[in-house]
């Protein structure tokens, strides 16, 4: 599973799975970084995952920043501009900043564009696990979860 770095809800909460039993990597907006998808091939390779979840959350910082800083991103701090430029195009881009659902199509653009980018970047071999992304249903306490894959399947946590 591919987290947001700030996400205050455990991944093991959201499946109801044990501490542990989950093969996280966690970044800022839930961009999959080249060590990012070398840390979830290990987990395929090595650790037998069968499923890789994308997993975006209400409220999410770095989506936006993308949306607050769209137009210039240098002004952000160390090395976020290269991080939220990934976000930008084309999920910040594509979102009317005064939309009070701007955040919540972004995110679900961004989860959804993590997924494509893991199946684009992934060398892992062919017979690799279904990628899934992962956004809240609802912008309150995540009473429950969709995952939209690419064919649109769901997904709700118990």
């Amino acid at each position: 599973m591919i987290r947001c770095a700030d996400s205050r809800v455990s991944p093991e909460i959201c499946f109801d799975q044990p501490l542990g039993r989950l093969f996280v990597c966690a970044v800022a907006g839930n961009i999959p970084t080249r060590d990012g998808i070398a840390s979830l091939e290990y987990g395929v390779a090595v650790l037998g995952t069968k499923l890789i979840v994308v997993m975006g959350h209400s409220g999410c910082g770095a989506v936006d920043a993308a949306i607050k800083h769209r137009d210039d991103t240098s002004v952000l701090p160390g090395s976020l501009p290269g991080l939220i430029n990934q976000i930008v195009s084309p999920c910040a881009i594509s979102v009317d900043p005064k939309d009070p659902e701007a955040l919540a199509k972004a995110t679900r653009c961004n989860a959804n564009l993590g997924v494509t980018e893991l199946l684009k970047e992934s060398r892992v071999s062919v017979n690799r696990p279904v990628a899934r992304s992962c956004t809240p249903a609802t912008t309150r306490s995540l009473p429950f979860w969709t995952a939209s894959r690419i064919t649109g399947d769901s997904l709700r946590s118990s």
